[in-house]
């Protein structure tokens, strides 16, 4: 186990020469988590641990998974993918909304097995919002044609948005 001051000192050698340290999958902020997987960007030869940050939604009886948020970079933008289970009414898409500020919709991309994705680029504003805030309302419409509200906490996540910007 290393000691305190071997970190602040391998912290002060990366500071001193440029480097940014990393986020480490399986880090947690508050209600969200780090996640990092191998692999080979496009046009790349090698590959490279690529993090994200996230939460699931999870049915508390059955603990299935009713929501997964994710927030990672893509070709240096950051960008939030959002992905509900199958059988939702695609047509009006994913609506989304920082705690009572203005909501706003974005259209599915793609639906696989394992369920349809939105993707929601970050601009600083967005960004903004989301560490401020304390819930982000998402909204869905199912087959009966009911609306489906999804509260994602947001606790924590201006913590681990800045250790993935550190590490991107």
């Amino acid at each position: 186990m290393k000691s305190i001051y071997t970190v602040m000192a391998l912290a002060a050698v990366l500071m001193a020469s440029g480097a940014q340290a990393a986020v480490k999958g399986g880090e947690k902020f508050g209600d969200w988590a780090v996640a990092c997987e191998q692999a080979k960007p496009p046009g790349q030869e090698k590959e490279q641990t690529i993090c994200h940050v996230f939460q699931n939604l999870k049915v508390k009886d059955s603990g299935k998974i009713v929501l997964e948020a994710q927030v990672g970079y893509l070709k240096d933008k950051a960008v939030m993918f959002v992905v509900v289970p199958l059988g939702v009414f695609l047509a009006p898409g994913v609506q989304l909304q920082v705690d009572d500020g203005t909501s706003f919709r974005v259209p599915y991309e793609v639906c696989t097995k394992d369920g349809c994705r939105v993707g929601v680029p970050l601009n600083a504003d967005r960004i903004g919002q989301l560490q401020k805030g304390k819930e982000l309302k998402i909204s869905v419409i199912n087959i009966e044609r009911k609306i489906v509200n999804l509260p994602v906490s947001l606790k924590g996540f201006s913590k681990a948005f800045a250790a993935l910007k550190s590490g991107n």
